[in-house]
């Protein structure tokens, strides 16, 4: 037994070597490419890019030194001098993607939206590039500017909102399709979006879009339809078809999720899942399939190929003038493509043709290719092509994917018995093979789950073992088949719609259930670096080990699954004005212990702050629960995202100014949480912090009906040393009652701006009294409020105080230890990549740069 284990312990040293070795000998094209995909990541950490021709020699440069490197120096495989080849071709990649990538930021930022052309009216002239989307109140589409007079958007592509007029006499938006030509008048401004830690980049996503500017329709200045389509094949008229498509899906089925589910499989048009849907499909790990994935494509590319290669066979004279197999990739190829067309050519479908056309290629010209080479090639056609890719989580997951089934081929050898069972064929073996595959894509995209979304499903692997079969090949391929039958042979069209709505139901019953469970999903808070390195290594030592190998490699992944995340030290309490656009927002943490103020806006029926960045943000940070939650008031920049964040996850109490037949406070009983009034008076202490509402006072919650902003629930934060006051939407008749109340109590350090600078909020007297060194306003950029107010921000200057804005810094954390030393971090300047749109301060507000103590301003 014991010279077994010493054998068995060799024979892994030696596989470890033997591997190594191959790495270097015959993955040297695999490593290249991967030092491609390091100087492409690079270059989109720049915060700013150099001068094109500077790129274009730079990048040509390094292109014709690794050219001249890889013709001219000798280097043979395995030798010293092959792997200084290696080394210095690799240098050179990494070089040439450098400027290759900053060369195409440089053309991808060089349409965008000028500032003088920003915020004014612009007669424009153009055509509908996209499926328009239906959003509360109104359409989003896609529109290429054709003619605008000269403005600095001309000639490219806008993201535009056609909203009702409800103070008009026709207030309905006409019916917009894609080809359409209209003239209308616009408003726009630059690619803007919130920032907040571990959030979404919108400005990211519209630059990747090739979106210069957004924007809205302005329907009194008057429109005019001026063409009702264009002429010829193209892009356009592909987007007028998938509108066809979906009007005669949405006229053939009745209203349900499974008639969204065959809109969004078939045309790629998730706006017809609701959200709803989408939380079950997100909790259960089977949200990728309703999209339309690498997986669709390739599963659909894959069908009609081996239908087309089977037909061919059938041909004596067909199969010699060409073989099958080259049949099937060619046929597989040109369906892929035409498949991501109709679906709309998002740019992830972009990447998935892209990938499978350089593995097309490459199969075509070197027909002994390993998957490793042909994997590398499809990344380096697609970073290539969209730089971008490598800032995408779906690249990621798709790749990584991929690569880890990849690893689950490449084993340690075992011999005896097991070593030939593993050999054997039938069912059994094949479920194996299935788990093992199952197995290893939940490892690799473990890490990726955590980074990028904080929630790793546990009932995946079982729910995808199901769904995707399902859905790849029965679903997919019949909601495709009707969807293009609905236009031919519409009887016909939507007996095939239905039998794949049909198929839809049993899954979703299913799915629902898992979902419901509590224990489907588990939060992790976003990884260090480090972390997500030994993670990726302790998953590939899961994969590739067997046996007690695999002990060395399981404690690799712990630090990710043990991360406590993002708390304040011990003596320290934190703050942070969360960046919700217009809207308010604040967490508050002491140690594992958070408090919630308000949560956002509700942006569409679809969509809400709650649920796009607050709820984000509190997984990545590692908040598992909130000791409590308040809502402020009835508004729904307020409360819009309150019910996100009560089914999200745990919470002690809410206290807000809410009446009991609300949805909120009956939600929250629903769910078990004790709702109370925020009354004046009451309050409490805990973990060193003295937590008390100062205003309304209980007979206004229980008297009359009074506007909701009179009612905001006034919150003072205090530790002995500083003092933060929380006032939402009051106004200057609130804030005169609370100096007639307390005026010696409102004394605070810190501010949240009533009204978000409101004129009708911060009189004189309110500043004098609270008399802060810091007030931060919790506005949206450019809101059509005009908040906050100039001469709100004269009053609070003239006062000496210092006005922080989350429109123009992101998210803002203050931090104030043991003695009451604050610090102050402004998101939006913690990292500043070159696509970042500056917002500007105003010169006469001096404010504080990250990790600076604030001493008081006034007098200077």
């Amino acid at each position: 037994m014991k010279n077994q284990g010493v054998d068995e312990h060799m024979s892994t040293l030696a596989w470890l070597a033997d591997l190594a070795r191959r790495t270097l000998d015959q993955y040297g094209w695999p490593i290249c490419v991967l030092a491609w995909v390091a100087g492409t990541w690079l270059a989109q950490q720049q915060s700013e890019l150099p001068a094109s021709g500077v790129l274009w020699l730079a990048c040509a440069g390094a292109l014709a030194l690794g050219l001249c490197t890889a013709m001219r120096v000798p280097g043979g495989r395995g030798s010293r001098s092959g792997v200084i080849k290696l080394v210095v071709i690799s240098l050179l990649m990494t070089t040439t993607a450098f400027f290759w990538t900053s060369l195409a930021g440089v053309h991808a930022l060089a349409g965008s939206l000028h500032t003088q052309d920003e915020a004014r009216n612009l007669q424009v002239i153009g055509r509908i590039a996209s499926l328009p989307d239906r959003v509360e109140r109104g359409l989003r589409f896609t529109f290429e500017v054709q003619d605008c007079g000269g403005c600095s958007v001309q000639g490219r592509a806008v993201l535009l909102g056609w909203y009702a007029d409800e103070a008009s006499a026709a207030p309905s938006v006409p019916v917009l399709r894609a080809g359409q030509r209209w003239q209308f008048t616009v408003q726009l401004k630059r690619r803007y979006g919130a920032v907040n830690p571990h959030g979404f980049d919108t400005e990211l996503w519209l630059l990747e879009q090739g979106v210069a500017a957004t924007g809205s329709v302005r329907p009194r200045e008057g429109f005019a339809l001026v063409e009702e389509h264009a002429a010829g094949f193209s892009r356009i008229a592909i987007e007028r078809l998938r509108g066809r498509m979906r009007a005669a899906i949405e006229q053939g089925l009745e209203p349900s999720l499974e008639r969204g589910v065959v809109v969004a499989l078939a045309l790629g048009d998730q706006q017809s899942v609701p959200p709803s849907a989408w939380a079950v499909y997100n909790a259960t790990g089977v949200g990728h399939l309703l999209s339309i994935s690498g997986l669709h494509i390739t599963m659909v590319a894959s069908l009609l190929g081996g239908l087309a290669a089977w037909c061919w066979r059938r041909s004596r004279t067909l199969i010699h003038r060409l073989p099958a197999p080259e049949v099937f990739w060619l046929i597989s190829a040109v369906s892929a493509l035409a498949y991501a067309l109709l679906a709309g050519w998002s740019v992830p479908a972009q990447r998935t043709v892209w990938m499978l056309l350089a593995a097309v290629v490459a199969r075509l010209i070197a027909r002994q290719a390993s998957a490793g080479h042909v994997l590398a090639s499809a990344a380096l056609v697609v970073l290539i092509i969209d730089p971008f890719a490598v800032l995408s989580p779906g690249a990621w997951f798709s790749f990584g994917a991929v690569a880890f089934l990849m690893l689950a081929g490449q084993r340690i050898p075992e011999q005896g018995a097991r070593a030939a069972a593993e050999t054997q064929s039938g069912w059994p073996e094949r479920l194996r093979q299935a788990a093992a595959a199952q197995w290893a894509v939940s490892l690799g995209t473990l890490p990726l789950a955590v980074l990028f979304f904080s929630t790793v499903s546990l009932v995946s692997p079982l729910a995808n073992a199901l769904a995707i079969p399902w859905v790849s090949l029965l679903v997919t391929p019949l909601a495709l088949l009707g969807a293009l039958l609905v236009l031919l042979v519409e009887p016909l069209g939507q007996g095939v719609l239905s039998a794949a709505a049909a198929l839809m139901v049993p899954l979703n019953a299913a799915l629902s259930w898992a979902g419901s469970q509590a224990w489907a999903t588990m939060s992790l808070p976003a990884p260090s670096a480090w972390m997500l390195v030994l993670a990726f290594l302790g998953g590939i030592g899961l994969v590739i080990l067997r046996g007690w190998a695999r002990l060395f490699a399981l404690p690799l992944v712990l630090p990710l699954l043990l991360n406590p995340g993002y708390r304040p030290a011990e003596d320290v309490w934190r703050t942070t004005f969360i960046d919700v656009g217009q809207g308010m927002a604040v967490l508050i943490q002491r140690g594992e212990r958070a408090w919630l103020y308000d949560t956002g806006a509700l942006y569409s029926e679809q969509s809400n702050a709650g649920q796009r960045i607050v709820v984000p943000l509190l997984k990545a940070w590692g908040v598992r629960r909130l000791d409590g939650l308040i809502v402020s008031h009835a508004d729904s920049d307020h409360s819009g995202g309150a019910a996100a964040v009560l089914q999200a996850l745990p919470v002690a109490w809410m206290a807000s100014s809410l009446s009991p037949e609300h949805a909120l406070p009956a939600l929250a009983r629903r769910l078990g949480i004790k709702s109370l009034p925020c009354a004046q008076g009451q309050g409490f202490a805990v973990a060193g912090l003295q937590m008390e509402f100062l205003h309304p006072p209980a007979e206004w919650l229980e008297g009359p009906l009074i506007r909701t902003n009179a009612l905001s629930c006034t919150l003072r934060v205090r530790d002995g040393r500083r003092t933060l006051l929380l006032t939402g939407d009051i106004e200057a008749p609130q804030e005169a009652r609370l100096l007639a109340w307390d005026a010696a109590g409102l004394k605070s350090d810190v501010l949240l701006v009533p009204h978000h600078g409101s004129k009708t909020s911060s009189t004189q007297g309110f500043i004098a009294a609270t008399a802060p060194q810091v007030a931060v306003v919790q506005a949206g950029w450019r809101n059509r409020f005009g908040h906050p107010h100039p001469d709100v921000l004269q009053r609070y200057a003239a006062a000496g105080v210092q006005v922080l804005n989350t429109a123009e810094t992101g998210a803002i954390e203050l931090a104030v230890d043991a003695s009451g030393q604050m610090r102050w971090i402004r998101h939006r300047d913690v990292r500043i990549p070159y696509w970042r749109t500056r917002a500007g301060l105003p010169a006469a507000l001096n404010v504080p740069a990250e990790g600076e103590k604030l001493e008081p301003a006034r007098g200077r």
